[in-house]
């Protein structure tokens, strides 16, 4: 019974959401190396009536593209912000680096960010954090994603890994108004390929996101061991509800605000 009721609120609060969700355009930020089709599972569960921006980042769009640093991506995200709130509320949804690249454009574009999803972001500080629990490990690891890597992404990575290497070693907490969800994987791999797969790995994971999201009081850290890294492809129906959540939630601080004033 308890749980027919819990689905039939969720329900509730998924069409509430969708009856205002007519001024909400979703922006999607898609991981390391990963095209922007990956969303389409989470966007098929959505309202027609909220805009979708879902590009591919220009350094995947072919073999030959030329390779982007973060702060081009940043740069990308804030262009996409500023014209997006011209037709009312943002928010933005990014998985692992799209996170990142969602976080870093905070920094900068406040005003024009309304409410955020984050699935399994990763942070400014992880490579600084990682080293400092296993730098031989961290090395390794690279190794291993070169073998596996197209030829066409090491370039990239090699830029990413130089701008994460000389990160400001302080992470920032995301701002605490901030309507946010963010998704953390607790699964600890048997078999480990990486060290954010090992059980130190999930610990520090974990501790960051923790960080990241501890002083947001209109939002919610949702953590499972059900899924690994890949929740929006693993359970897209969850992060689909979880940006109506924040929709919702964006919806009734507009209307306070205009309350207030």
């Amino acid at each position: 019974m308890q749980l027919i009721k819990a689905a039939i609120l969720a329900l509730c609060i998924f069409q509430s959401a969708a009856s205002t969700a007519d001024d909400i355009t979703v922006i999607f930020e898609a991981g390391f190396g990963t095209k922007s089709d990956t969303w389409s599972p989470v966007i098929a569960y959505l309202p027609k009536t909220i805009r979708i921006l879902n590009e591919t980042r220009s350094s995947l769009m072919a073999r030959d593209a030329e390779t982007t640093t973060l702060a081009q991506d940043v740069a990308i995200m804030r262009k996409r912000v500023k014209e997006a709130s011209l037709y009312g509320n943002v928010i933005v949804v990014g998985h692992s680096y799209g996170g990142l690249v969602a976080t870093e454009t905070l920094k900068t574009s406040l005003s024009g960010i309304d409410g955020m999803v984050l699935v399994e972001p990763t942070t400014s500080v992880h490579r600084l954090r990682f080293k400092a629990l296993d730098k031989e490990r961290v090395i390794a690891d690279d190794q291993i994603l070169a073998n596996y890597m197209p030829p066409h992404l090491q370039s990239q990575y090699q830029l990413l890994v130089d701008t994460l290497d000389s990160a400001n070693p302080e992470l920032i907490p995301l701002p605490a108004t901030l309507p946010t969800i963010i998704f953390t994987s607790t699964k600890v791999h048997s078999k480990p390929m990486f060290i954010e797969e090992t059980a130190q790995g999930k610990t520090l994971w974990l501790s960051l996101h923790n960080k990241l999201f501890e002083q947001v009081i209109n939002g919610q850290h949702i953590r499972s061991d059900e899924w690994g890294h890949s929740v929006h492809t693993e359970a897209p129906d969850e992060i689909a509800k979880a940006i109506m959540n924040v929709v919702g939630m964006v919806t009734e601080k507009s209307k306070q605000d205009m309350n207030d004033d």
